[in-house]
């Protein structure tokens, strides 16, 4: 009979888990605004001298061509090449995700292979750089708090 019990307790346990993975893995949003993004970052990101990019500087920077995609909102700086801070959110098709999830991981090794050696608080704030996925979204972040910067994110896609 303890033996029944505790089997019963076990597969409601489990069940109990599977619903809570179930229910935490949430879609984001799909109808958020480039107005939107700019409003949330320009709260978030204090005195960081980074400013929006156009298409052009996204091309250069990053090799994206923002035309491709539903909506890309690029913050970085126009006119410092030492100054590594980068925001990025970009929503698109499932099919592109792996292709951006690669070029930015390729980014973020470009730009850390040329501060290594010479530039040690580039080379910080590089090493923490996050870069992540919800749904058609994938997010760059360079800060020195990233994690406050993702939040903010997570918060906008309502992830």
């Amino acid at each position: 009979m303890k033996k029944v019990i505790s089997i019963e307790i076990a597969l409601v346990l489990l069940l109990a888990g599977i619903m809570f993975l179930l229910l935490s893995t949430k879609e984001p949003r799909m109808d958020v605004t480039v107005e939107e993004v700019q409003n949330t970052f320009s709260s978030i990101k204090g005195d960081i001298a980074i400013d929006y990019a156009d298409a052009l500087r996204i091309r250069s920077q990053l090799g994206i061509n923002p035309a491709e995609h539903d909506m890309v909102v690029y913050y970085s700086s126009a006119v410092d090449a030492m100054y590594v801070y980068e925001f990025l959110l970009i929503r698109t098709d499932e099919n592109s995700i792996d292709a951006l999830q690669s070029t930015l991981e390729e980014h973020i090794a470009t730009r850390l292979e040329a501060f290594r050696g010479y530039g040690e608080s580039q080379t910080a704030l590089l090493e923490k750089a996050i870069i992540k996925q919800y749904g058609n979204y994938i997010c760059l972040i360079v800060a020195d708090e990233p994690s406050t910067w993702l939040e903010a994110v997570k918060e906008l896609l309502e992830v």
